[in-house]
């Protein structure tokens, strides 16, 4: 009983070297502490697609990999659950983005204060897209 639309299929997922930089060197960051989301609007490799995201904790932050593959686990999933209205603005406005969530903190959070901080960032970042449509 999987809703396709609440998937996080491996397209969804940011893994071009190239388009990473150009996100890191290109892109518009905020913090909503303990994520920062860094967002560029751009062509991605699929035309269908409207948005990739990637997820991100510093060894120096976290030291051990099973707690920075847990709050990389906790953010994928707030990403899946909050993207579907994330999309339809994304579909309305035909835009395609690029995302990066980076994890602050140096200590593990509870998956609530996660989800918060990671749905004002896309909402944000919907807020942004949408200026800047209505600017153009």
């Amino acid at each position: 009983m999987t809703n396709k639309q609440n998937s996080f299929k491996s397209s969804e997922r940011l893994k071009s070297r190239t388009l990473i930089k150009r996100l890191f060197s290109e892109g518009r960051g905020k913090v909503f502490y303990p994520i920062k989301v860094v967002w560029k609007e751009t062509a991605l490799g699929y035309p269908t697609l409207p948005a990739q995201a990637g997820f991100a904790v510093s060894r120096k932050k976290l030291p051990k990999a099973v707690d920075r593959n847990r709050v990389k686990r906790q953010m994928r999933e707030a990403y899946r659950l909050a993207k579907p209205s994330f999309y339809q603005v994304l579909h309305e406005n035909e835009s395609q983005v690029a995302l990066m969530f980076i994890f602050l903190s140096n200590e593990l959070l509870p998956y609530k204060i996660i989800s918060e901080k990671l749905v004002l960032s896309l909402i944000h970042v919907q807020q942004q897209i949408l200026k800047a449509d209505g600017n153009a």
